[in-house]
């Protein structure tokens, strides 16, 4: 995502950019990226573990925030390889951990630890730290543009 995003960045021709990082959502990856193997156990079914009382918060809570800080390091790498007058960091939603005996987001659920997310205002200055290294066919272009114009973008 991040070299996408740095691609577009130096050579589209966007006025605006809107990078989706999915992470930290389930599953938590950070120790798994550290470690270089796949999502498991833990990191992937964190809220099951814990709701079945096989994990504790804490474990769920830590895995949560090694996954945090891992892609908030994309994010700081991010902000060194694309020149941007502001940049927003925000989050889709925030995370009970618990409280309400809640995990997660469920439809329709008004706690306000989920309704609590960061609103962080920065810039960006492009200090070529990062080459992108990416290939883009053009099947895949055409399918990003066509989701881009469905979804009132293009």
């Amino acid at each position: 995502m991040t070299d996408y995003t740095i691609e577009e960045g130096r050579n589209g021709d966007a006025n605006r950019i809107i990078t989706h990082y999915t992470q930290p959502h389930l599953p938590y990856i950070g120790a798994a990226y550290r470690e270089g193997r796949g999502a498991t156990g833990l990191k992937n079914p964190g809220y099951e573990l814990l709701e079945e009382g096989r994990g504790s918060r804490d474990e769920v809570y830590e895995a949560y925030k090694e996954t945090l800080r891992w892609v908030l390091d994309d994010v700081e790498e991010l902000r060194e390889n694309i020149d941007a007058e502001k940049v927003v960091i925000t989050s889709d939603h925030g995370e009970p951990f618990g409280e309400w005996k809640a995990y997660g987001h469920p439809e329709g659920f008004r706690h306000p630890e989920v309704r609590k997310v960061p609103w962080v205002e920065a810039s960006a200055k492009d200090e070529h730290t990062r080459e992108p290294d990416i290939e883009i066919e053009s099947s895949v272009k055409t399918d990003v543009e066509e989701h881009l114009r469905d979804l009132g973008y293009r």
